[in-house]
């Protein structure tokens, strides 16, 4: 009797840990750390299940603004919208009637001399898309803001690829200047979509 006992339990064990195993999930977003120690994820890859949602028009002009951040330096920013892309760099898997949709973000400097970058952020202005997520690529890290310590050389533009992950028909993008100087705004809306 005993040794019947000692089997069934063995038997239990192994049906367990086969079931356990079975149901666990390995799906976790693997994190990185950026240059300036700042937290960066990379979403896992997912599969497709419905068609994207469709674009309420083509893409938007370029966004082009001046920047005077609080040291006194100039730059010229420019974000370019581009045609929707699940491929697109920093694509997060969109969610069924969504859209993935790429930019480029561009930062010139207007000085006579070298600089770093400006304290630049981007996010998502749609209230009615809850899972929307703004990246750029930096240095291989998908973040939403550039990192200070890069130096833009005298008259050059540091270029950066992005999307806009889970976008809505009507999504638009906001840039964030984060060291702006005195009487700079400290935003910057950026359409997605040509308004029909």
């Amino acid at each position: 009797m005993h040794f019947r006992t000692i089997r069934s339990l063995a038997v239990l064990a192994a049906l367990l840990t086969v079931f356990s195993a079975a149901c666990s999930s390995s799906k976790k977003t693997p994190t990185a750390t950026a240059a300036n120690g700042a937290t960066a994820s990379t979403a896992a890859p997912g599969k497709a299940t419905a068609a994207p949602a469709t674009p309420s028009g083509p893409p938007a002009a370029a966004t082009k603004t001046s920047i005077t951040t609080d040291d006194g330096n100039k730059y010229t920013v420019t974000v370019t919208p581009k045609a929707p892309d699940p491929k697109a760099a920093c694509a997060n898997q969109a969610s069924p009637g969504q859209l993935v949709v790429p930019f480029t973000l561009e930062i010139h400097n207007d000085n006579a001399k070298d600089v770093p970058e400006p304290k630049l952020g981007v996010r998502v202005d749609d209230p009615s898309t809850h899972d929307a997520v703004a990246a750029i690529n930096v240095q291989g890290q998908c973040i939403d803001f550039t990192l200070v310590g890069n130096k833009i050389l005298n008259g050059q533009t540091a270029t950066y690829q992005g999307s806009v992950s889970n976008a809505g028909a009507t999504t638009a993008l906001t840039l964030n200047i984060n060291n702006g100087g005195a009487g700079q705004a400290g935003s910057v809306p950026v359409p997605l979509f040509q308004k029909s």
